[in-house]
């Protein structure tokens, strides 16, 4: 589909469909013709209804790279322009179709990994989250105002620092923070390394996890050479699954370098599965950094048992005990996660914003302080006000605005 938006949109539509001005009656689709390139149907939307909040005209072609391109060039010919990346929802913001949170949105869910954060992203669309910052915003003006008040007439000053009580705000606050940790993991994902010593069944567990053949397996030590990164669905949770060479003193340069990347993934991972082979004997723990999330896995239990061993038993080549290993996979990650069931925060733009508006607010001292300058409370308020309009975009800088819709492809 090619999209066209702006004042222009009906006049460039006309010549690059050769069509009369009646054509374009608002939400008809309509068939029509681009001379040489395809035969397509369109679509108008007239300002303010539509998705930019201008004249907008969708044109659906029979698809394909080529027919596209050559679409997208007779458009420009008839005097518009290429979009810029995310630049029909700036546009949306800007002409008040919707909040910088919906924006923020729209990108989690073109970048859900699963249907589950999809989902966790989708459910902002209503505007749960918007709704809930746009109520404390408005609490938190109301309380300002007093405070101005109570400076324009100093003897109702006490009365007034009485009414603030805003430690049940800070709760609020508090609760949307905590949500952000849930939101980043069902939206981008963990990072997960899988190490061990060579030949232990690192890429088999991999393989296993990811439920299809990616990585080679073999019986020779020291297969893997370099790290694949491959993305995988634990229980609905987006994760990166990183195989790693196997750590042990290596034989030449090339095997050297990719011990080295090995241990770099485990610093870069949130959580670590040492896979460890049961038929060694004693086996050789790697270090992991201290307070690193971390599975011990005693793979090949199907070829010697291990009453002892303290973590979770699977044999890879048989699908033994992998039913386990991504229940204690999902709780590692989700463990002191919590979720409330309310608006999750998606971005850590927004979580920042949040944390800034807590510290204005805690600032103050408690909601019944007196002995703190009125001006200063008032001051502290605004900042909090301020913090939580630039989630919402009521009070953002141009910067912001374009660094946030920069992360969208282009079309969106």
């Amino acid at each position: 589909m090619v999209r066209i938006s702006g004042e222009k949109a009906q006049e460039i539509t006309k010549k690059l469909l050769k069509i009369k001005k009646n054509h374009l009656k608002p939400r008809l689709m309509r068939h029509g013709f681009i001379k040489n390139i395809d035969e397509v149907l369109f679509v108008y939307y007239k300002a303010p209804k539509s998705y930019t909040g201008e004249d907008v005209v969708e044109i659906m072609g029979h698809g394909g790279i080529t027919i596209v391109k050559q679409i997208l060039a007779r458009a420009v010919d008839c005097g518009a322009r290429q979009a810029e990346r995310g630049e029909f929802t700036k546009r949306a913001f800007l002409n008040g179709k919707m909040d910088l949170i919906k924006a923020e949105t729209i990108i989690s869910m073109i970048q859900a990994k699963t249907k589950e954060g999809l989902r966790a992203a989708s459910g902002q669309l209503e505007g749960g989250l918007s709704d809930k910052i746009n109520e404390i915003r408005g609490k938190l003006m109301e309380k300002l105002e007093k405070i101005e008040a109570a400076i324009d007439f100093p003897g109702d000053l006490i009365l007034k620092m009485g009414e603030l009580k805003i430690e049940g705000i800070v709760r609020e606050i508090e609760g949307m923070i905590s949500s952000a940790e849930l939101g980043k993991i069902t939206t981008e994902g963990v990072k997960i390394a899988i190490v061990g010593e060579p030949n232990v069944g690192k890429s088999s567990i991999l393989n296993v996890l990811l439920k299809e053949s990616r990585a080679i397996v073999s019986a020779i030590p020291g297969t893997t050479r370099d790290t694949l990164a491959e993305w995988a669905n634990i229980n609905g949770v987006p994760v990166m699954l990183v195989d790693t060479a196997g750590i042990r003193k290596g034989k030449d340069e090339v095997e050297r370098e990719g011990i080295k990347r090995a241990i770099k993934s485990i610093d870069e991972a949130d959580v670590v599965l040492q896979i460890i082979d049961v038929t060694r004997g004693k086996a050789n723990k790697c270090e992991i950094p201290e307070g690193k999330p971390l599975i011990r896995v005693y793979n090949k239990v199907d070829l010697k048992d291990c009453k002892k061993c303290d973590g979770i038993k699977t044999s890879a080549i048989n699908n033994i005990g992998i039913d386990a290993l991504e229940k204690e996979i999902y709780h590692k990650i989700m463990s002191g996660i919590r979720n409330n069931g309310e608006a999750v925060v998606l971005s850590e733009r927004q979580r920042q914003k949040l944390i800034m508006a807590k510290e204005s607010l805690q600032k103050m001292g408690g909601s019944d302080r007196i002995s703190m300058e009125a001006s200063l409370i008032a001051l502290e308020l605004k900042e909090a006000i301020i913090a939580l309009g630039e989630i919402t975009g009521k009070e953002v800088s141009e910067q912001v605005i374009n660094n946030i819709f920069s992360k969208f492809c282009v079309g969106k």
